[in-house]
């Protein structure tokens, strides 16, 4: 009978830098997933076109993390008394209650609000007066730089008639002040409906604003500075 030998076994070492790799990676990766429980929620957006001075407008940070619900009332601050928004069917309204003195603002969140050759002519004065090289290469002048600059390109935003925002803001009263939970609710749908239905029965009146400025737009610049605009823009 064969009789093995109890000698050592030989053995690969593993290489000691191996493990301080091992350890590293596990504590990036722990890292990262304790950074993506607890970092902030992103800010809400839309679909929105810049004002005449550049400016973008601010708008609240949303103090969620999931996609709000389309047809709702939240709160996005608390400063100053807080910051709420209601939304119905892409029509926005604002409300900041500024320490007991409500501001009510009005805005459509509409993706198909306007026609695609309205924003592209809305966008192309904001370009123009916003990149000295772009008014440089369509040789704009003084005098139409001037004439642009009193065309507001922020569109999106809503003015109710007198009698529909007193109606929207006497629900928001009434919503604000009620405590009880199904009066809240009723509240609620109260005004989501009529701020639905004003957003709808302007949206009309708010393209016919935005083709006249844009008309008004292609009145100033001249057919050949549009033609540059538009090569320009389009690449090679």
């Amino acid at each position: 009978m064969t009789q093995v030998g109890s000698g050592p076994i030989d053995q690969r070492r593993v290489p000691a830098w191996v493990g301080v790799v091992l350890v590293v990676v596990c504590f990036i990766a722990g890292a990262a997933f304790i950074w993506w429980v607890v970092r902030e929620p992103l800010s809400g957006g839309g679909d929105f076109i810049p004002d005449a001075n550049g400016s973008n407008a601010m708008r609240p940070r949303a103090m969620f993390q999931r996609p709000p619900n389309p047809e709702s009332i939240r709160k996005t601050s608390d400063d100053n008394g807080g910051v709420y928004v209601a939304q119905a069917n892409g029509t926005v309204m604002n409300i900041e209650v500024n320490n007991g003195n409500p501001k009510f603002g009005f805005r459509y969140l509409k993706k198909d609000l306007l026609p695609a050759d309205i924003k592209d002519v809305l966008l192309m004065k904001f370009r123009i007066m916003q990149d000295d090289a772009v008014a440089q290469h369509i040789n704009l002048t003084d005098a139409q730089r001037q004439k642009l600059s009193t065309i507001s390109t922020n569109v999106t935003n809503l003015t109710p008639p007198a009698a529909d925002r007193d109606k929207l803001v006497s629900e928001w009263q009434a919503y604000s002040a009620a405590t009880d939970g199904s009066a809240k609710s009723q509240a609620e749908q109260n005004l989501l409906a009529t701020l639905k239905q004003v957003g709808n029965d302007n949206v009309d009146a708010t393209r016919q604003k935005a083709q006249q400025r844009a008309d008004e737009i292609k009145s100033i610049l001249s057919a050949d500075q549009i033609k540059k605009f538009q090569d320009m823009n389009n690449g090679p």
